[in-house]
This record gives C-alpha cells, sequence and structure tokens, in this order.
C-alpha cells in the first residue's frame, strides 16, 4: 500500500490513523514513520498513538514513538497523557 501512494495520516470515522491501530507493532510503527507518518495525530478523543501504546503497555512501541517526536505530554480530550493512560 504504502508502494502504491497510500496517505498513512488518512484517518477514519473515529479520526483514528494507522499509527493508532499499529501502536503496538513496533515494526508496522517503524514502517510509518519512515514514510512520514504524524506522531502527534490526534484522534476524536484527542489520543494519540502513543497513549494507545501506553495504555497497551507496549514499552518498546511507547520508546520508538518518543524517539520519532511523540510529545508526552500531549492530553487527551479529557486532559490526560500518556502516562496516565498507561
Amino acid at each position: 500500500l504504502l508502494r502504491a501512494g497510500c496517505d498513512v495520516n488518512e484517518v477514519d470515522h473515529a479520526g483514528n490513523c494507522a499509527l493508532h491501530y499499529a501502536a503496538i507493532d513496533v515494526n508496522v510503527l517503524n514502517l510509518l514513520v519512515n514514510h512520514a507518518a504524524d506522531v502527534n495525530m490526534t484522534n476524536k478523543v484527542g489520543a494519540t498513538a502513543l497513549h494507545e501504546a501506553a495504555e497497551k503497555e507496549c514499552i518498546e512501541a511507547c520508546k520508538l514513538l518518543l524517539a520519532a517526536g511523540a510529545d508526552p505530554d500531549q492530553q487527551d480530550k479529557d486532559g490526560r497523557s500518556a502516562l496516565e493512560y498507561a
């Protein structure tokens, strides 16, 4: 799909992009980040991929997202950061 030119930042009805769904798969996350995925993109509830990875306790994914520039202080619509999801 990436070779065909798919937009890695395209969102679904809930505002989730590919990073939100790949938040527990470090290999897919790495691929998406290397194809200019926006690591700070929020969904309709204000959660980022880092929020999702933290909630699922995927430490390696959190490390990758942080290294790629994810904002650890970004809050969802309820004012919770990724740390509060963990």
